[in-house]
């Protein structure tokens, strides 16, 4: 539960809720920096149905949203987040 609080809250203290014009995309890359910060933090334990967040050519959660949006999601990408795989926060 650790995990999943702290992703939840990390991305409301990180801004994260805002309108986009491409919600799929957006959820993705906030998803994919909120794994890869927790994972940093080592806090929690990352549930065992949600992959490790892993290398992305994006240095922040607005980078990623550009790529992701210019690229499509990968499969990789698609399940970061706690609600489940292809269901936004």
């Amino acid at each position: 539960w650790v995990y999943a609080l702290a992703h939840a809250l990390l991305h409301l203290g990180f801004g994260h809720f805002v309108p986009r014009e491409q919600p799929r995309e957006w959820n993705a890359a906030c998803c994919w920096f909120v794994g890869r910060f927790l994972d940093g933090l080592k806090l929690g334990r990352r549930p065992t149905d949600v992959p490790a967040a892993g290398d992305f050519t994006a240095r922040d959660e607005e980078r990623a949203y550009q790529e992701l949006g210019e690229r499509g999601i990968p499969p990789h990408l698609s399940a970061l987040g706690t609600a489940g795989p292809g269901r936004p926060d």
